[in-house]
């Protein structure tokens, strides 16, 4: 099983209706929805180009908001991590 874990943008809270809809896709396990994450289970990750998307809505004005932080990785193999 593989984790994509990804930090919201300062400012930013995931929309959870648009998260909710990622369940529907075939290798999408189940979702977590945080306020200032969301986590994506998958049954399994490949080599094949995939792309998982939500919508985000603004919560509070930051200045200078910094990149957020996506990470992906094992679950059983928590040492090996992309970001």
């Amino acid at each position: 099983m593989a984790l994509i874990v990804v930090d919201m943008v300062s400012g930013f809270i995931p929309m959870k209706s648009s998260v909710r809809e990622l369940e529907g896709k075939k290798d999408v396990k189940k979702v977590e929805i945080k306020p200032d994450q969301v986590t994506i289970y998958l049954d399994q990750l490949d080599k094949t180009p995939h792309r998982y998307s939500f919508s985000l809505e603004q919560d509070n004005e930051v200045k200078d908001m910094k990149p957020a932080t996506v990470t992906v990785y094992d679950y059983y193999e928590k040492g090996e991590k992309s970001c």
